[in-house]
């Protein structure tokens, strides 16, 4: 794919612009516009595969002029999260708005996706080539409330087998309650 190339949605919902990073290895900002709905979400998954597919492991999402996401585009956010994490890279997400910045929120997201405000500060995750990005997993701790000693090797929700509280760890591998 070509610096600043745009991939056009069939629906015009949406436009996806890709422009690769020389000088960081297997880098990508994709630039979004628009809307990403149940109607193109999977539409926009299958576009971005096609770079992880290409060997680009490491994504910044530019979305300063996404207006909207539904519930389905966080599903197509979370496979292709999915995809580049099981290639040993990452993605992070840039410039949200504050309405789509609320929807991850508000489906419990915000604390698995990094989101940065800037994109320099994205660029800083991926310096020098090298993936700085959930370095910290697998991550040993003991459990908040009965201290039994637990392993996880991704951020997200778990459920401690012994006393079944709620733990959630960050990107950073901190631990929180619920």
């Amino acid at each position: 794919m070509l610096n600043h190339e745009t991939v056009s949605d069939r629906n015009e919902d949406l436009c996806i612009t890709l422009q690769a990073v020389p000088h960081n290895v297997n880098c990508f900002v994709i630039t979004l516009s628009g809307n990403i709905n149940t109607h193109n979400s999977s539409y926009f998954h299958d576009e971005i595969t096609k770079l992880i597919d290409a060997g680009y492991t490491r994504l910044l999402f530019r979305c300063g002029a996404l207006v909207k996401a539904s519930s389905a585009s966080i599903g197509s956010f979370v496979a292709l999260l999915k995809a580049v994490k099981t290639k040993g890279g990452d993605m992070a997400l840039v410039e949200l708005l504050p309405s789509v910045h609320d929807v991850f929120k508000l489906l419990g997201f915000d604390d698995i996706f990094l989101i940065k405000e800037r994109l320099s500060e994205g660029f800083a995750l991926f310096q020098k080539g090298e993936n700085k990005i959930g370095s910290v997993f697998p991550v040993v701790f003991k459990c908040p409330v009965c201290s039994v000693g637990l392993q996880v090797d991704k951020a997200g929700r778990f459920r401690c087998e012994m006393c079944k509280a709620v733990i959630t760890l960050d990107q950073r591998g901190l631990v929180f309650l619920g």
